[in-house]
């Protein structure tokens, strides 16, 4: 793939600090915010022709980064990526994408004044390190192509005999063989470490680029630790207050959105709709069963009879009036449900999947009596959840992306593609 270069990852990276620097007034409590000592990407994708690009801009010496599956939201990869040489400005930018022979791929580029290494690799396998020497673009593959991500500033400077004597060849060793680099007190806590990150998808053969900011998660206080890449238990849960503190912050009731599907320009909307925690607990309020697996699941415009808790509410906001769709249990497919059914689910209200591959798992059609209720209009549609459910608030983020295509240039004869992505309001 000869087209990635480190020049192409530093799209849509000019991100600055200074706005978020101050960290006088962050609260005791967990936030979320532009900045933070944690990052979480909701949804990359490197499937349907897809590639996510995420540029980070760091002020710690050392990150840590979990690649969660679409399904269950379990970490399958997990990396710390330490800088190497000691630089003023820290740039890093990575790809998510397939290559010419289908395989699932991480490309990372660095800012040329550094040097970075890798350590880690699949969950529960040899730990693994990659070294970038500058100028190099570092190429490995992934156990998934599509799910979240979540990015740590790691607030722990390691002492200088350390960073003299150990390779990145060395670090890996050790963390593979002794799962220990360095004794307890040869590091410090170097103060507040945050981090941001745009995230943008990108689909060349289709001329299509959107993107979106990382939620970053402020007031965390996680530990200044040295740990092993992906024997750990280093993420949310270790925030002060725990993941119910992280629960919280990311809970809302209802999720609203554009949807369009117009016919004339061939518009056509999907949601992603992503449970950011599902892998540390559940949201959700009933099992349905896949066939291969049970996952729990929530409603999207229909409902399963056996459920005692009240189906999540959809309501259509159009020119022509407000409707209110009613679940019908008739509906209701147990081999294929329209719900919400994985941590990542990517909602259509077409015919084809437009984010994810034909027949991906986590690709949910709409109900037909929503699907024709939105076809050939511009809507605003609000999924929510009922106060009497036992849980009201959940931990929820996502976005709308709405693809176009016009053929209007030269005359008609020039076929131009466009999208457009917007974050849920989340109330």
């Amino acid at each position: 793939m000869q087209r990635l270069t480190a020049q192409v990852f530093v799209l849509g990276a000019a991100i600055s600090l200074s706005v978020a620097a101050n960290s006088d007034n962050v609260p005791e409590r967990v936030t979320h915010s532009r900045f933070g000592e944690a990052l979480i990407v909701p949804f990359f994708s490197a499937q349907s022709g897809w590639e996510t690009y995420i540029n980070v801009e760091p002020t710690s010496e050392r990150l840590h980064m979990k690649i969660r599956d679409a399904h269950t939201g379990a970490v399958r990869a997990a990396y710390n990526i330490y800088y190497i040489d000691e630089v003023q400005k820290r740039l890093l930018a990575f790809a998510l994408y397939k290559d010419s022979e289908g395989r699932s791929r991480a490309a990372f580029a660095n800012s040329l004044s550094a040097s970075i290494c890798l350590v880690g690799g699949d969950v529960g396998k040899p730990t693994s390190f990659i070294r970038d020497d500058y100028s190099q673009v570092l190429r490995f593959d992934l156990p998934v192509d599509q799910g979240s991500v979540e990015l740590y500033a790691i607030p722990a400077s390691l002492a200088e005999r350390w960073e003299a004597s150990l390779t990145c060849e060395e670090i890996a060793e050790q963390w593979q063989t002794r799962g220990a680099i360095v004794e307890e007190g040869s590091f410090s806590d170097d103060g507040q470490a945050i981090l941001g990150a745009e995230v943008t998808l990108i689909n060349v053969a289709r001329g299509l680029m959107s993107g979106y900011q990382a939620t970053a998660l402020r007031g965390l206080n996680l530990p200044a630790e040295h740990f092993h890449p992906t024997l750990n238990n280093y993420d949310l849960s270790r925030a002060e207050g725990g993941i119910a503190a992280v629960a919280d912050a990311l809970s809302v009731a209802s999720l609203t959105n554009e949807v369009v599907q117009l016919k004339d320009i061939n518009a056509a909307t999907e949601w992603v709709v992503s449970y950011p925690l599902a892998g540390y607990m559940n949201h959700k309020p009933y099992t349905t069963d896949l066939g291969h697996t049970t996952q729990w699941c929530d409603s999207f415009g229909v409902y399963p009879t056996a459920s005692a808790e009240p189906a999540a509410s959809v309501q259509v906001n159009q020119q022509q009036g407000v409707t209110a769709l009613q679940p019908q249990d008739t509906e209701y497919s147990p081999a294929r449900p329209a719900g919400l059914c994985h941590a990542v689910n990517v909602v259509g209200f077409g015919a084809e999947p437009v984010l994810a591959d034909a027949g991906a798992e986590n690709w949910v059609q709409a109900p037909r009596t929503l699907v024709d209720l939105l076809n050939g209009r511009a809507s605003v549609l609000t999924w929510a959840l009922p106060a009497e459910r036992t849980q009201p608030r959940v931990p929820m983020l996502g976005f709308r992306l709405t693809t176009f295509e016009n053929g209007t240039l030269d005359g008609g004869k020039v076929l131009a593609n466009y999208s457009l992505l917007t974050p849920h309001k989340r109330d």
